[in-house]
């Protein structure tokens, strides 16, 4: 049976926000808490058959935030990435929108994520069948690997440290303000006005304006929103991050693809 050895947890405080801002305690003046977005590993256990994460996420800053929860393709739910990295030593487990890719697919994917109001927390766990195997929608698996085990575990959630439909509709607001003629596709694609129009191509191509966005992707009152993968255009999502050393999980490079 597998056990781990040595549990060295690097890192369960993530800090991420140029927004984030600190309060005293009264009873210590020299006690800084931050005001962050947390996440805390609270089970880990590697065993014959699986291996079991349980994590805590709070929301410990004095504003909304929106944890992403799932990324969509097609319609299937691609809960977790899970794949070991180039250096072959990290398994890496991931929940993150805005990353890149060297990817194409007939219908690009999807984030759903869904609102933490100050104060508030998540517990969430995983399971995942042993020896691992590798499942990525955004990244191409390394091919055969020359291990059996990682050694080292990552998990990422990304998260916006900010009102992210308000965010989306400030910029769908000013491109309707500036007016802005629709233009053949092909012109959108160039690099030209993806380097200085990225907000113009946001709202038509992705969100199909500001009455679009409101009919079809956010109401107001909502407590989730599913945005389309950006090729991070869009950008300002943080992440979240557990690192744990010194683990041995069993690892296989057998690959199921998705159909892109």
């Amino acid at each position: 049976m597998y056990r781990v050895v040595s549990l060295i947890l690097v890192l369960t405080l993530c800090v991420f926000s140029q927004r984030s801002a600190q309060a005293e305690s009264r009873d210590d003046p020299n006690n800084v808490e931050e005001k962050v977005v947390t996440i805390e590993l609270t089970k880990f256990d590697v065993n014959d058959t699986t291996l079991e994460l349980g994590y805590k996420i709070k929301n410990n800053t004095d504003h909304d935030v929106w944890i992403c929860d799932d990324v969509a393709f097609y319609l299937a739910s691609f809960d977790f990435e899970v794949y070991l990295a180039e250096d072959e030593q990290i398994l890496l487990i991931r929940r993150r929108l805005d990353v890149p890719t060297d990817v194409e697919w007939s219908i690009n994917p999807r984030g759903h994520y869904v609102l933490l109001r100050s104060g508030q927390e998540r517990n969430e766990s995983l399971s995942i069948d042993v020896p691992v195997h590798p499942g990525s929608l955004f990244t191409f698996p390394y091919g055969q690997t020359a291990t059996d085990h990682a050694r080292r575990l990552i998990l990422e959630i990304g998260f916006y440290n900010e009102d992210l439909p308000g965010m989306i509709r400030e910029i769908l607001e000013m491109a309707e303000k500036l007016n802005c003629a629709r233009l053949e596709y092909s012109e959108y694609e160039t690099d030209f006005f993806q380097r200085y129009f990225k907000g113009i191509w946001i709202a038509h191509q992705l969100f199909g304006g500001l009455s679009g966005f409101e009919e079809h992707t956010f109401q107001e009152g909502n407590k989730e929103i599913i945005i389309p993968y950006t090729w991070q255009k869009f950008g300002g999502e943080q992440v979240l991050r557990i690192e744990v050393d010194g683990v041995h999980i069993p690892y296989e490079d057998e690959y199921v693809p998705v159909d892109y």
